[in-house]
């Protein structure tokens, strides 16, 4: 049977951008996935030129390329300022669903499609890493970088966005942690040189927890650290 081709009158595309933009809800086909892409028409055959739509377990929407940076969009509830925004983006991502499922040669992940999730992005390269240090304004050199708790905290949570994945699964003393199976003797506060390999090894690490490749428990930190911690807590 042919497709019924609509042709609403601009009252009812009024209407309908009314209760879609204004309203408070979650399609029922979109609950139970983690996102949904899809291929650029003019991909050259190359499925990584995609845009995705990530949902975060907060229910938080994150927009993004599939090699680029994401972009997040809160609930109301959690904060978010750009209400017609994000209910665009879910418009959008059930636009994405009805096409992948229509004309699946758009599917980023093929072997997925009868859940219509984007598969789990990759590790960033060694080289991604180092270049978002410098844009991060870590300047990390040839050989190391100087580099406190916090920003090394900071600096995660911005490879966990630019790679896709949801950045607010661990903790700020959760990343220091793994920081800690990288660099043994660190208290975390003062600057610490990090060699740019050690720095390396700490976002994939970081990224191996967050995919649970690896579990927090298996970093213990070294007696010495946690003996310093705990005199410089009972210090007045």
């Amino acid at each position: 049977m042919p497709k019924t081709i609509l042709s609403p009158s601009h009252a009812q595309v009024t209407r309908a951008m009314d209760l879609l933009l204004e309203g408070i809800y979650f399609p029922e086909s979109l609950r139970g996935m983690d996102g949904v892409g899809r291929i650029e028409d003019d991909n050259d055959g190359d499925p990584t030129r995609s845009i995705a739509i990530l949902f975060g377990h907060d229910g938080d929407l994150h927009v993004g390329t599939r090699l680029g940076e994401f972009r997040r969009f809160r609930t109301q509830a959690g904060g978010g300022v750009s209400p017609r925004v994000y209910n665009a983006l879910l418009v959008l991502a059930e636009a994405m669903r009805r096409d992948n499922e229509e004309f699946p040669c758009g599917n980023p992940n093929p072997e997925g499609a009868a859940r219509n999730v984007t598969a789990q992005p990759g590790p960033l390269s060694n080289a991604d890493i180092l270049k978002l240090g410098r844009k991060f304004d870590l300047q990390p050199n040839e050989k190391d970088v100087v580099i406190c708790g916090s920003e090394l905290a900071r600096f995660a949570v911005a490879c966990l966005q630019r790679a896709g994945r949801p950045q607010d699964h661990l903790s700020e003393g959760e990343l220091l942690e793994v920081a800690h199976a990288i660099q043994k003797d660190w208290d975390g506060e003062s600057a610490e040189v990090l060699e740019n390999r050690q720095l390396v090894r700490f976002i994939h690490l970081v990224e191996e927890v967050v995919d649970g490749k690896v579990q927090l428990s298996q970093l213990a930190r070294p007696k010495r650290s946690r003996e310093s911690t705990a005199r410089k807590s009972s210090e007045p």
